[in-house]
């Protein structure tokens, strides 16, 4: 006999031998290279051939496709006689369902060793091995079918992981790049109000006739356009520093020459001819 499941989809789906036992190697291997469609086997499975699960294919009714059965005569034991013995070309069917009753596969008997048809007791006990069968096959099928969407979705994970992880690379790089040009604006904010402060103060220095009235402006200017507190213009001389220009928030009590000394800052900066920045003085 043989087991043949059918593919994985229904209605419309192949037979193809999945196990045989009782027939030589050669006639095995080409039983598995061949397939029929449940529909060339469904107009088999009639009522006056039923029997319980089961279904008796006489010889002599032409209603299994050609190929199916076994290209070989199997004799069976000498002797025999009766209404009931095989005949080589007999053939026994016992379709498998699924439980919703959709078709699972087919299970086919030739050749029994009695040399005669199953009887009632035979076939009950084949119907018990065929339903064992089907929910075998199911099972199976269903672990695997279990096996490839758990498959699936780890791989949808995988996928969804390294997904997140290129997103947290691109927000990172955007966040450090959205910084960057932040401070490249901030920098070129800072760029346009200096230059700006320039040609204002400039233009305030442009039409005025000495150099004391020169300084004067240029110290206010800078007081109002920068937003500083105090503005000191030092000039260095031959004697040593003198200031020329004091403006802004001073106390009226406040000594400013001390700054000129010989460890202040402002003289330091004045040596150095650099920008000294000096957060407390």
């Amino acid at each position: 006999g043989r087991v043949t499941p059918g593919d994985a989809e229904w209605p419309g789906g192949a037979l193809r031998t999945a196990a045989v036992a009782g027939l030589p190697l050669i006639a095995v291997e080409r039983l598995k290279t061949e397939s029929h469609p449940w529909e060339s086997i469904a107009p088999a499975l009639r009522d006056e051939f039923r029997s319980g699960q089961t279904y008796f294919i006489p010889h002599d009714q032409p209603v299994l496709p050609d190929g199916f059965r076994p290209r070989m005569i199997v004799t069976g034991p000498l002797g025999v006689s009766g209404s009931d013995v095989w005949h080589p070309r007999d053939s026994m069917l016992m379709p498998l369902y699924h439980a919703g009753g959709a078709p699972l596969g087919l299970i086919t008997l030739e050749a029994p060793r009695t040399g005669r048809k199953p009887d009632r007791i035979t076939r009950e006990t084949l119907e018990i091995f065929a339903g064992q069968a089907a929910f075998v096959i199911e099972n199976t099928r269903l672990y695997g079918a279990a096996e490839q969407r758990a498959g699936r979705l780890a791989l949808a994970l995988q996928n969804v992981e390294e997904s997140y992880r290129q997103l947290d690379e691109v927000s990172r790089v955007v966040i450090r790049k959205d910084m960057e040009r932040s401070r490249a604006m901030e920098a070129l904010d800072l760029r346009a109000e200096r230059l700006l402060t320039v040609i204002h103060v400039a233009e305030a220095l442009s039409a005025l006739p000495d150099r004391p009235a020169i300084l004067q402006t240029f110290a206010s200017q800078l007081l109002f356009e920068m937003e500083l507190d105090v503005c000191l213009i030092v000039e260095g001389q031959a004697s040593g520093q003198q200031l020329l220009v004091a403006q802004g928030h001073l106390p009226a009590t406040s000594s400013l020459e001390p700054l000129l000394g010989q460890r202040q800052p402002l003289r330091q900066s004045l040596q150095d001819s650099d920008i000294l920045v000096e957060t407390d003085v």
